[in-house]
């Protein structure tokens, strides 16, 4: 996640489907982190489920997205936690 500017990324792929699998990539580490907090113990067997929820939320929430109001990684951490609680 280092080398990628998250938010140019993010108004980049609503336009390009190239620049969104770079979104993708960028982004992998928060999906991970986000999934792995909700897919423990006895919801481990869920994983896969979590973290196709995770990207179809990210998908979803790109278009949503307003770069005056904040980062996107603290954005999309929100909305990803908020797609696998529902």
């Amino acid at each position: 996640m280092g080398k990628y500017d998250l938010n140019s990324l993010a108004m980049d792929a609503r336009k390009d489907n190239k620049a969104f699998r770079a979104l993708l990539e960028a982004s992998e580490y928060i999906i991970e982190r986000e999934v792995k907090r909700f897919a423990t113990g006895y919801n481990s067997c869920h994983y896969d489920e979590y973290q196709s929820e995770a990207i179809s939320s990210l998908y979803n929430n790109l278009f949503k997205f307003n770069p005056e109001k904040g980062a996107f990684s603290s954005y999309i951490s929100r909305c990803i936690d908020q797609a696998i609680l529902d």
